[in-house]
């Protein structure tokens, strides 16, 4: 029973990522899809946290992640796009065709997780967007209201199948790209090896402090800005 423990909180993000899409198809809840998703992220942390902890790591529980992975960050962002876009065709009919394309974000992180479990270098840092990440910006989205940013802005993000469409675009160039991104596994507290971690826990915080909610998608547009500067280097002299 031991070894099969973080397994089980696997199939538990599996099991909310279930719940979610039944969520979606149905008329949507993007609050409590919103709670099942991160209860899938912290699932998803702590299973391998776990598997560390009882050395009990193994290929099957490797597998078992990616496929829940691909529900829970995969298929769910995907029927959200999906929705938004199907919505919006309601005032731009000539888009009613580019509602199909939100499923891109499933092949794309069905290719992104089999080529984790390949490359065996992705263990400290990540070539691409991670999918909990890509999931988290679309969820955040999802639950963004007027009050957040105003009801115009509102409006146009939610409605305009354009920026949903060059939103989706540029999160799958993110998930099937080599770009490196740093993880937030912490090896050590030393600042010179985590600074990026650092600098990025410490404005996320603040973003969430002024923005509440609506600092979800803000804050992967930060991690996605400052992995970019960590490749640069422009922050070795710190």
């Amino acid at each position: 029973m031991r070894k099969h423990l973080s397994n089980l909180l696997t199939l538990a993000n599996l099991f909310c990522g279930c719940i979610a899409v039944v969520l979606l198809l149905r008329r949507p809840d993007y609050e409590k899809v919103a709670l099942l998703s991160f209860v899938s992220l912290i699932l998803d942390f702590f299973d391998g946290f776990l598997a560390r902890l009882l050395n009990e790591k193994s290929q099957l529980g490797g597998e078992l992640d990616s496929l829940a992975d691909l529900v829970s960050f995969g298929l769910v962002p995907a029927l959200i796009v999906f929705n938004f876009l199907e919505e919006s065709t309601f005032i731009y009919p000539s888009f009613s065709l580019c509602k199909w394309s939100a499923f891109a974000i499933v092949l794309c992180s069905a290719w992104r997780l089999a080529n984790f479990n390949l490359d065996k270098t992705q263990r400290h840092d990540f070539k691409g967007l991670a999918t909990p990440a890509n999931a988290l910006f679309f969820t955040g989205i999802s639950i963004v209201t007027p009050e957040h940013i105003g009801y115009n802005c509102w409006k146009f993000i939610l409605s305009s199948p354009v920026l949903l469409f060059l939103m989706l675009f540029f999160s799958c160039i993110l998930l099937v790209s080599k770009f490196p991104m740093f993880s937030l596994k912490f090896s050590s507290t030393l600042w010179s090896e985590n600074f990026p971690r650092y600098i990025f826990l410490t404005l996320a915080s603040l973003l969430f402090i002024s923005l509440r909610l609506a600092a979800i998608p803000w804050v992967i547009v930060l991690y996605i800005l400052l992995s970019l500067l960590y490749k640069k280097h422009l922050f070795t002299h710190l």
